[in-house]
């Protein structure tokens, strides 16, 4: 990526992320969010950090079960890749963190980028399954039925299904879905066509759990914990500025800021995570003043805590942030840019 792409894949997402700021903040009274934040509790950060912790430690657990039909590890390997990863996303632009995590993931493991990168597209089918499930239990037993969550119910379920069956065609067709997506790219110039195919034929390597149903269940059952878990962080910042909601409530606010982090928007998502809690708060007869101080409660504290973690992690490897975005970088090119048969 150019200096220029860069700078400008930055602009997109600060622009995007002011944009939804403007929009969380437009009918609330900064007086009134202050004096919510200046009286909430924290001593319950201690067990919202304890959760996120959680979440992370079972996040790492999964990662290792998808790894396993390609090599055997250990859940401590792969806990600064993992974190880096999100320490990336945190302070840089377009996701990059996820990259990150598939350069270092490959690195430390000895397996090739798309191999690694199979393994992240898997997660997010997981985690997306996980938060569906989460939600509509959510729906049912939380009272919460208005026309509007009904209509975004159906979308969430029609991407749901949509994701997992692309992944099934993907894993057992590989060959075949391959060839349609080579036609499709008719576009597209033959070698970079020929790069593609051959990155996808790797990377379906890394999907490999999804024959496997030894490994299948415990997958599916960590990510239902470990986002009921994150749920319960959301639930726990919600008591720490006075609000009386119930746990279901808090799972439906994980599933609008899950959703809102997928959207264009500047390191570390602000904006986008103010926007979902007061979307979705409102409704239950919050204010947008009471939204708002509690997203700030639990996006400040969780954003801190895996920054501060990454810069740790940092200084322990000897690396700097920029020489690992140049590393990340000069690695996917190198990728995309052999010839098929030898990719990184």
């Amino acid at each position: 990526m150019t200096s220029n792409h860069k700078k400008l894949v930055l602009l997109i997402g600060v622009a995007a992320s002011m944009l939804m700021m403007w929009w969380a903040l437009r009918d609330t009274d900064t007086d009134r969010i202050l004096s919510a934040l200046k009286t909430a509790n924290y001593w319950l950060s201690v067990p919202l950090l304890l959760c996120y912790m959680t979440f992370f430690v079972l996040k790492a657990i999964r990662w290792r079960l998808l790894i396993r039909p390609m090599k055997v590890t250990t859940t401590k390997t792969l806990i600064a890749p993992m974190m880096l990863g999100f320490f990336g996303n945190n302070i840089l632009p377009a996701h990059l963190g996820d990259f990150i995590r598939m350069y270092l993931g490959a690195r430390a493991l000895g397996l090739r980028s798309a191999q690694i990168l199979g393994t992240l597209i898997l997660e997010r089918v997981f985690d997306v399954l996980a938060i569906v499930m989460l939600f509509e239990i959510a729906l049912i037993f939380g009272g919460f039925a208005l026309p509007e969550v009904s209509s975004i119910q159906v979308v969430i379920e029609i991407v749901a299904v949509a994701l997992l069956l692309l992944l099934l065609s993907y894993v057992l067709w590989t060959p075949v879905f391959v060839k349609v997506i080579d036609k499709l790219l008719f576009f597209v110039p033959r070698h970079w066509r020929a790069v593609i195919a051959n990155q996808m034929q790797l990377s379906a390597s890394g999907l490999a759990t999804v024959r496997s149903p030894r490994l299948l269940f415990p997958i599916l059952l960590n990510s239902i914990v470990q986002w009921a878990i994150a749920g319960l962080a959301i639930y726990i910042s919600l008591e720490a500025v006075g609000l009386d909601l119930s746990v279901t409530a808090a799972i439906v606010v994980l599933t609008a800021t899950v959703f809102a982090v997928m959207l264009p928007a500047a390191p570390g998502f602000f904006g986008a995570v103010q926007l979902a809690f007061i979307l979705t708060l409102t409704p239950y007869g919050v204010s947008e003043d009471m939204a708002f101080a509690a997203s700030v409660y639990y996006h400040v504290l969780t954003y801190s805590a895996v920054t501060l973690f990454g810069f740790y992690l940092i200084k322990r490897l000897g690396y700097n942030i920029s020489r690992l975005q140049d590393d990340t970088e000069s690695s996917m090119q190198s990728a995309m840019s052999s010839k098929p048969g030898n990719q990184d």
